[in-house]
């Protein structure tokens, strides 16, 4: 394989590595403000529809489930870009997953944690894992 290619391929695993590594820190900030806003208006309902929350929780609340929503989508499309290199995870069950995660623009924390680790089961197949370790020694090589 040429040097431009082994480049272009490492860039890709690393992008995917450090996407799913972004959704994962997505939703510690989504779970932490759902606990946050549960405490403070008890209904979860009320969260999903966004009714009757102050100015400043709505815009928190917005803008992250906005940020996890681009991260699931991110993750998602390069998963299946890589699905045919990839044997650690359920095309079924990663499917599924996404579909849940998305069907709702303020969606339950549980939903999203299935998501995030079937997506996160994506690194831990030998075949990948083994290639995120190469693409890091090419990136380096490049970078000196």
């Amino acid at each position: 394989m040429s040097e431009e290619k082994q480049a272009a391929g490492a860039g890709y695993i690393l992008s995917f590595f450090n996407d799913i590594e972004q959704l994962t820190t997505y939703f510690a900030s989504y779970l932490n403000i759902m606990l946050v806003l549960r405490s403070k208006y008890g209904d979860a309902e009320k969260l999903r529809k966004l009714e009757g929350l102050e100015e400043q929780d709505r815009v928190d609340l917005v803008s992250v489930a906005q940020g996890m929503r681009t991260w699931i989508v991110r993750t998602y499309v390069k998963a299946k870009a890589l699905q045919d290199k990839i044997t650690g995870f359920s095309k079924d069950e990663i499917d599924e997953a996404y579909k849940k995660a998305t069907s709702e623009f303020i969606v339950n924390p549980e939903v999203i944690e299935e998501y995030v680790i079937e997506i996160n089961k994506v690194f831990a197949d030998e075949m990948l894992s083994d290639l995120l370790i190469r693409a890091y020694d090419i990136a380096g090589r490049l970078a000196q």
